[in-house]
């Protein structure tokens, strides 16, 4: 089993890092890719033997349109799947590395935003920063609550019990303890003993 790149004492358990090792990059606020650049080695290795499979490759492919549709295999996500070898390769990245470029980068972007277009004029190197970005700007990224987020939310939580104060109604216990300055436990107490004005409202 290979060794975690930061602590070769200790065994690789996810994107060649130990448990604890991948878990803090997980957790770090200012990751903006996680795990393994591409090496791009599966890629040239492909463009060494590309007269045995370039006629299928190219048969696979309706250039009738603007965008070249891959009409192969595909991916949860809508990008053409290609194999080599045993090997699993992106369509687009490897039309962009037959087309002279990097095999290394860190994504192939797509200016039409068509997954299983493989027409090299609308295909180009980036980095997977600007790839957010770029998603960003035209609003196709789809960005999911952190696991757990709803729990953190007072105002909607599950197990709210709405309180009613003197000084009006509240959401949740503990923000009317925030708003009276005590602690949660307080509150609490307050609304179930029926004192100072305090009730559970339901």
């Amino acid at each position: 089993m290979p060794a975690c790149k930061n602590h070769p004492k200790k065994k690789a358990a996810a994107k060649g890092l130990c448990s604890a090792c991948y878990m803090r990059q997980r957790r770090a606020e200012s990751a903006t890719y996680i795990g393994r650049a591409p090496t791009g080695e599966n890629y040239r290795f492909a463009l060494s033997c590309a007269d045995e499979w370039i006629e299928r490759f190219d048969a696979m492919v309706d250039t009738s349109g603007d965008c070249h549709i891959w009409r192969g295999a595909k991916n949860k996500q809508g990008y053409g799947v290609f194999f080599v070898a045993g090997k699993t390769l992106l369509a687009h990245r490897l039309q962009q590395a037959l087309s002279g470029g990097n095999p290394s980068a860190d994504v192939v972007m797509h200016s039409c935003d068509n997954p299983a277009c493989v027409n090299v004029d609308h295909l180009s190197d980036g980095m997977h920063k600007a790839n957010m970005a770029d998603m960003d700007r035209k609003g196709r990224r789809k960005i999911t609550p952190k696991v757990g987020a709803h729990l953190r939310d007072r105002n909607n939580h599950p197990k709210a019990r709405a309180v009613v104060t003197p000084e009006g109604e509240f959401a949740s216990a503990s923000l009317a303890a925030e708003y009276f300055g005590i602690s949660a436990r307080m509150a609490q107490r307050r609304a179930t003993d029926c004192r100072d004005g305090w009730r559970w409202l339901d």
